[in-house]
């Protein structure tokens, strides 16, 4: 896994991981809390990204015409629905410490943030059609 991180083979990497984290399993394993911080790291990451460009878009609806708000929030939408996935990678795995872990701690107040989001404007763009 490591090899193909600096090779910047991330989807080898993310697979070599996933596949010892399925098979190898976190018993008896000195190396899966290792594995599992490394793709976890990597999911937070990548889902980190998509959440900013979402953000961004709420960010241009906050205080627009009804129209542009429209537009920016539907966009937000469908990237808050595209990042649920890749945060609940974060939580596929258990680990020893998943009370402290701060990533699954981002991940799962992501996957809350984002559904929220998405029941507000639907919410809100239900009284508009009325």
């Amino acid at each position: 896994a490591q090899l193909h991180r600096k090779a910047n083979k991330i989807d080898e990497m993310k697979s070599v991981l996933a596949y010892g984290l399925d098979s190898l399993g976190q018993a008896g394993n000195k190396y899966y809390s290792k594995m599992l911080l490394l793709f976890q790291v990597q999911e937070l990451k990548e889902a980190t990204e998509v959440m900013k460009k979402a953000q961004d878009f709420a960010q241009k609806a906050s205080g627009a015409d009804i129209n542009t708000y429209l537009t920016n929030m539907s966009q937000a939408t469908k990237l808050y629905e595209e990042v649920i996935p890749m945060y609940e990678e974060v939580l596929k795995y258990p680990g020893v410490d998943d009370k402290t872990n701060a990533n699954v701690s981002k991940a799962k107040s992501s996957i809350e943030v984002c559904k929220s989001s998405i029941e507000a404007y639907e919410a809100y763009r239900k009284t508009i059609k009325k």
